[in-house]
Parts: structure tokens; C-alpha cells; sequence
């Protein structure tokens, strides 16, 4: 998993069969107290807008229902205007909102959008004995496998509890609303594709059961049109206070281990995700095609992982994420801290140890974390130890930023997913030779 803050942290697993590139945005507010609006103007406003436009129409009856009754006409009296001016006004009132001050005002709530600051949710910040909350975006059958892994992966139990809240995504064909639908008895009539919804969520209704009291899964169907699907995904991540939101890659592997196909606008919806997201937000590059998956639910074997830690709050974020890991009975973390020789830039390090060092204390004792550090010169020997990798580990987590150091050079060059990072980006790419995600 990929985490940046906005984390990303990139996570390839090998056996589990699954990449995850995560972004955790704080950067710019989601929604407020004003009935889910990011700012009180986008609830006022087009309720002020209402309310005057249906004063003046009001005012427009009232004149005229007064005029059978030979009664004054007040509203024009009051107004100093006569029947025709009054008519006029009511005319351009009505066409000055719809038309000027509509646009004026989206405008205004564009920008005090973008400047609203507020703290987005992060697995760093979540206390130990809070229930992880984990938003899954799923587009077909095919990904369940591998996103099944990453939820027991994540280690729920009784101190703190999972909350998987599962969305199906399904594009809506001609000129019908979009629908979100929570699945419940009484949503059985609605004409969806159920057969393909039913089997993802019996999955996840698995994992629930394997994990007794300590899972929750509360699935939805998102029926909408694929340039606005961002919007429902965001949505529910708010109302449902998620922590970690996982989203499907958008290209999918062949049996022979090519590009099997691509997919843009699913490659559009979490770039705009990761700019709205209320939380950390994981991208899942799915390669269980090439190996088959396996799952660690009821696993006796180890699932290892690793923790690529180059610096920054990105790496920060996935850290975090692999020593949640490291709690599970079944998964070995290794963290993998890799530094530059010769370089010694005091107030970097100083942030980088005092995580890590967090996470060696809160792991004191536990036998499946452990920790080495790796010298590297320059790209060259970093892209090699992340080779010799290739069929040593289940899962990789990554952060996806970075600051520009040597370490890089060379690996961003020609990168074709930007919203995996130049890290992300090449553990998902061909010449990164391995069957794990």
C-alpha cells in the first residue's frame, strides 16, 4: 500500500496478489457541519436564492389575485411601481438570479472551498483502541480476492475493531439518476445487477464471520455515471467517517502477465478522489490473475511484508499502517529504512527517527517486526534492492512522495501513473518483474 499525507503509500503484495497505492489528502476541506456542505455558503446560498425567487412569485399571485376583488394592489403601492413595473421587476429578479447570480455564487463557493482548511483522518492519528474504519470502492468480482487479503491483513480485533464499508460500483447506462443504494430487504426490487453484487458481498460477509464480533460489513451499490462516481465515494467516506479508502487500479493484468486492459476513467476517479478524500486514500494494483490468490484468512503459512521507508510524511503514514499489520498472528513486517551515503540533513532524520522510533517502541517485544537499514549510493543501487525483493515478500507498502533525492533519480523518469509516486509507479510497472500486485 502507497500512503501520502494527503499520504500515498504503495503497497505490492506477491502472494496476496495485490499493490495498493494509498493517499491520506490534508490538504483541503471535505464537508462541514451545514448538512454535509463544505462551507455554511453552499447551504444559505441556494437556500437565500430559493426563498427570493419565490417571494417575488409570491408577491406576482397575490397582485393578481387581489385584482378580481377590486382591492388595491398593495405590493405595487408599497413598491411605488404600477402593475406593468411590478411585472417587469418580478421578470428580472427572477432571470438576474437564475442567470448572474447563480454563477457569481458558485464562484464564491469554488474559492472558499479551496481555502477552508480542516484535518483529514489518518491511520498515524488513530488511536490504538479505535475501530479502523476502511472504505472499499469494488468494480467487479475479480478484485475481492485481494482486497479480502488487505482486510485481515489489517488485523481487527477486540481492542480495535474493523468497519469495512463495501461500495459497488456501477455504471449508470442512459439518462437515469444516479441511486446509492444501501443493501437492506428493502432495496430487493430495485432492477440492479444483483448476481454480481450478491457474490462480492457474500465474500465480505465471510471475512465478517471468520472474524466473529471484531468485523462489520455494510455494503452499498453506487449506480452513477463514471465522471461523478468520485463524488459518491467521497460522499460516504464522510458520512461514514472512514479512515482508509481503497480504490481499484486502473489496469488489469492478462493470464501471460501483459497489460490485459486499461481503463481511464477508473484512472480519473481516483486521481479526483485523491484530491477530495477526507482520508487516506489506497490505490489496489491487482496481480492475483498471474498466480491465483491466496488467502491468509484461517492461514496457517506467514504472510510477510515489507516496508519500503525512504522519508517524509508519506512513508510516515504506510509505517503506521504495516505495524497495525505486524499485530496479526499470521503477518511478518519488515521495515526497511534505505539512506543516502554521505547524506546528513539533521531535520529530516530528526522527523523520520522519531517515527520509526514510535513504532519500534509500541512493537517492543513483538517478534514479527523487525527493522534494518540500507545504505544506498544513488537510484542504481536502490532499484537493485528493490529487485532482490521480488520473491521474498507477500506485500510491499510504500509512501508515494517524496522529496527529490538521488535515490530517485532515474525511476520517475518515465513514469505512467503519477498518482502511484515514482516508487509505486515502478513496483506496478513490467520492468518490476514479479507476479505480486
Amino acid at each position: 500500500m502507497d500512503i501520502r499525507r494527503h499520504y500515498a503509500f504503495g503497497t505490492v503484495k506477491q502472494a496476496g496478489n495485490t499493490s495498493i497505492v494509498c493517499q491520506n489528502p490534508n490538504k483541503s476541506a471535505p464537508k462541514g457541519i451545514w448538512l454535509g456542505y463544505e462551507s455554511p455558503l453552499q447551504y444559505t446560498a441556494p437556500l437565500f436564492m430559493t426563498q427570493l425567487t419565490l417571494v417575488s412569485l409570491a408577491c406576482l399571485l397575490i397582485m393578481y389575485a387581489l385584482r378580481p376583488m377590486r382591492q388595491p394592489s398593495i405590493v405595487p403601492q408599497v413598491l411605488v411601481l404600477n402593475d406593468e413595473e411590478f411585472a417587469v421587476a418580478v421578470a428580472v429578479c427572477v432571470v438576474g438570479v437564475m442567470v448572474v447570480q447563480t454563477p457569481l455564487i458558485w464562484l464564491l463557493l469554488k474559492s472558499v472551498s479551496q481555502r477552508t482548511p480542516f484535518k483529514r483522518r489518518t491511520i498515524q492519528h488513530l488511536k490504538r483502541d479505535m475501530e479502523l474504519r476502511i472504505l472499499v470502492a469494488i468494480q467487479d468480482q475479480e478484485i475481492v480476492p485481494s482486497i479480502v487479503n488487505i482486510l485481515e491483513a489489517s488485523n481487527a480485533s477486540h481492542e480495535s475493531p474493523i468497519a469495512v464499508i463495501a461500495l459497488i460500483l456501477v455504471e449508470l447506462v442512459g439518462q437515469a439518476a444516479p441511486i446509492l443504494i444501501a443493501h437492506q430487504s428493502s432495496h430487493r426490487n430495485l432492477h440492479v445487477d444483483t448476481s454480481s453484487s450478491t457474490q462480492i458481498i457474500n465474500a465480505l460477509r465471510q471475512y465478517e464471520f471468520s472474524n466473529e464480533s471484531n468485523v462489520t460489513v455494510q455494503p452499498y451499490t453506487a449506480v452513477s455515471h463514471p465522471d461523478i462516481m468520485h463524488d459518491d465515494i467521497c460522499r460516504l467516506a464522510v458520512d461514514q467517517n472512514a479512515t482508509v479508502l481503497i480504490l481499484p487500479f486502473h489496469k488489469r493484468w492478462a493470464i501471460d502477465g501483459s497489460i490485459g486492459t486499461v481503463n481511464r476513467a477508473v484512472q480519473h476517479m481516483n486521481c479526483k478522489v485523491m484530491e477530495k478524500a477526507p482520508c487516506t486514500v489506497a490505490i489496489l494494483v491487482d496481480r492475483g490473475i498471474l498466480t491465483g490468490s491466496l488467502t491468509i484468512i484461517n492461514n496457517q503459512s506467514m504472510y510477510n511484508v515489507a516496508m519500503i521507508y525512504i522519508g517524509g510524511t508519506d512513508d510516515a503514514e504506510a509505517l503506521c499502517y504495516g505495524a497495525r499489520m505486524a499485530r496479526h498472528n499470521n503477518v511478518n513486517l519488515t521495515v526497511l529504512r534505505f539512506l543516502l551515503f554521505g547524506n546528513d540533513n539533521a531535520r529530516e532524520r530528526r522527523f523520520d527517527n522519531d517515527i520509526i522510533e514510535a513504532a519500534r517502541y509500541a512493537n517492543i517485544g513483538n517478534q514479527h517486526f523487525k527493522y534494518h537499514e540500507h545504505v544506498v549510493r544513488d537510484g542504481e543501487g536502490f532499484v537493485a534492492s528493490l529487485r532482490s525483493m521480488e520473491d521474498v515478500f507477500d506485500l510491499l507498502l510504500v509512501g508515494r512522495s517524496h522529496q527529490d533525492s538521488p535515490l530517485l533519480e532515474g525511476i520517475g523518469a518515465w513514469m505512467e501513473c503519477p498518482e502511484l509516486g515514482a516508487v509505486g509507479d515502478f513496483l506496478a510497472s513490467s520492468d518490476f518483474s514479479s507476479t505480486a500486485s
